[in-house]
Parts: C-alpha cells; structure tokens; sequence
C-alpha cells in the first residue's frame, strides 16, 4: 500500500485535469543490449528487429548511454542499421504500418567520434526512398552546413524544420540525448536535447505521410558508396506512434541520467504509461507508485530526485503528480530484532 494519498480517481470528474494524460505510445526500442546478436538487435516492443550491416557496425561496450552496451558506427559508407530489412520494405504497408503514423517522435542517444564529425551531414533515423530527400517520408540529420543544425524533413522536399546545433551542445566523445517529434494536424515540430526544448524554424513542414520507402539507423542510403552516414555511438534508439510533451521527453532523459536508476527508454515507458493510468507498477524490481501531492521545492515537471529514500518522477507540478518509489515495509528480522529491544528492556525495568 502507498504511503501516499492518491486524490485522483476515475469517478472525481473535477480531477480530470490532473489525472487525464496523453498515453505515450511507444513503438519501437533499440537498447542493443544481450550477448548475443540477435538480442542485440531485438525491439524490445517486439515490433521491427534492426538488422546490423556494414564493415564497421557493430555493438560495443566500450560507451553507454543507458545500459551497458550501445552500437558503434565506425564510419564505413556500408554501415547501417536496417529496419527490418533494407530497401524492400515500405514504411507504409504490411507490417510496418504502425511507423505511417501523422504524429511521431525519434529519440536516440549519440556519442559522436572523429575530429572531422561536424564536416560532413549526419543522418540519425531515414525513412524516406533512398538518397531521395524530396519524397514523402520523413528523416532526422546533423547537417554541417552554416553553423550546424539538426534537420527533419517531411513530406516532399520543401517541408522542414530545424534548430541550431554545433560541437558546442552536440559535443564529440560525449554523450547526448536527442529527441523530435512532429504533429502532422497543426504542423508543427519540437526538438529537444538533454530534455531541453530548442529554438525551432519550420519552413514548411506540413505532414508525415506513406511513402514508399525503408528506414536506417545512421545511414541515407545502403548500400550504395556515395551514402551519408553518422560516425560515433548510437544508444537506446526509439519511435513512438504520437508526440510526445516536452515534460515526457524531460523524464525520459531525467530517468536515464538518475545515477541510481539509469533506466531505458522501455523503463521510462512503464512509467510513463502507469502515470497515465493513476497507477502503480514495478520497474527493474523497484515498486513505484502514483502520487499526488508531492513537496516538490523547486523541482520542474520531468525532474528525479531522491529524499529520505524515496525516488520520485514530478509530471504535473502544480498538482505534485508523478510516480515515487514505494517505501519498503520493515523485514521479519527487523520486526523481530525491535521485538526483542522492547523485551529486553521490559525485563531491564522489572529488575530496576
């Protein structure tokens, strides 16, 4: 039992504001963790597998982002990370339907390598017809042109929108999270990095629609010798079927960072999805339960923190709603070590 008072209930009908929350459809999640390759290369929602080709591709535990393993670019032309299959797979048809989906979001982790990162055009995620920028699909790409941005281009090729980025907040030999989403029905787009909302530009993105197409990790166009490709470690990579808030883009990252949690973006989506529902669940062996009314100080909305041995996950901060970690109940032993103090001292006062 929580040692907190839920106030929310599906019958209060005035906490509908608090309680109602956008479920957050998670699709599709790469962690490339397992020992062997196919569990490396295992969804996690058992949706798409992403299939490891290329010279240089292939799982390492050198870097991690979330867990203890991550996939390495080593900068071959023939790198990628095939969903499911290479170039025979449209993103709109059979299985795959899922991903033509108007609103999306792409979260990964990068770790750039090489001096030269920021001297060539980067794609992290393309599902659009090979080396085709002007067909319907969508990509997301650090490009180097100016002073460096990061790129999604939507249906066609005069729909995008960007924000600024450089080796200044997208540095080399480190690790950051990023994330985009898109809503197709306002036509609008969200970057984030580290779970920080960017200055956006659009210029025209209107939609996500069925292409005839095939999606790669860090690669534009496999197997071909002329392809753009990301250089660097990619970690904890997902798609999700709607946009996301900023605030569940912040306590994705937040939860991955938390030293004591370090969790994965399937983690972070159990407890995203519990929140929604007011409920409790249980991650990695760790009980946590729907609260409201937490003391938050000055915690934002996406925070973790830990007091007094309690973990918590702030969403709603005018209304101190989130997820915390249940406190444990005393064990037998010590129920029982207690037991014997108060005899002990009960005997200690009959001699007295």
């Amino acid at each position: 039992m929580s040692r907190f008072s839920v106030t929310c209930a599906a019958a209060t009908l005035a906490l509908v504001g608090v309680c109602s929350q956008v479920q957050a459809a998670l699709l599709s999640n790469w962690n490339f963790e397992g020992s062997t390759t196919a569990e490396q290369a295992a969804d996690t929602q058992g949706y798409q597998t992403c299939t490891l080709a290329g010279a240089d591709l292939g799982v390492s535990t050198a870097a991690a982002a979330t867990g203890s393993r991550s996939l390495l670019f080593g900068g071959s032309k023939d790198d990628a990370g095939q969903i499911p299959g290479g170039t025979t797979t449209a993103l709109g048809s059979g299985s795959f339907s899922g991903w033509n989906n108007p609103n999306v979001t792409f979260i990964t982790w990068v770790n750039p390598q090489g001096a030269d990162f920021w001297n060539a055009s980067r794609p992290l995620l393309w599902s659009k017809a090979k080396q085709s920028w002007n067909t319907n699909g969508w990509y997301v790409q650090l490009n180097s042109d100016n002073a460096g941005t990061l790129l999604v281009r939507t249906d066609g090729g005069s729909g995008e929108f960007h924000s600024t980025v450089s080796n200044a907040n997208v540095p080399t030999d480190q690790w950051t999270q990023i994330a985009v989403t898109f809503n197709s029905t306002t036509g609008t787009g969200a970057i984030y990095l580290n779970g920080v909302a960017q200055t956006v530009t659009n210029n025209g993105a209107t939609s996500i629609s069925a292409a005839d197409a095939f999606a790669l990790l860090g690669n534009n166009s496999w197997p071909t010798a002329d392809a753009s490709r990301y250089q660097g470690y990619m970690d904890d990579t997902s798609i999700w079927s709607n946009d996301l808030s900023g605030t569940q883009v912040k306590a994705l990252y937040s939860l991955g960072i938390f030293s004591t949690l370090k969790y994965n973006t399937t983690d972070g989506n159990s407890l995203l999805t519990a929140y929604a529902a007011n409920a409790n669940t249980t991650v990695e062996g760790t009980a946590w339960d729907y609260v409201t009314g937490m003391d938050v100080g000055s915690h934002v909305a996406g925070d973790v923190w830990t007091k007094d041995g309690v973990t918590y996950l702030l969403m709603d901060a005018g209304a101190g709603a989130g997820m915390a970690t249940a406190v444990p109940e005393p064990s037998a032993i010590v129920l029982a070590a207690f037991g014997l103090m108060g005899l002990l001292c009960y005997a200690w006062r009959k001699q007295k």
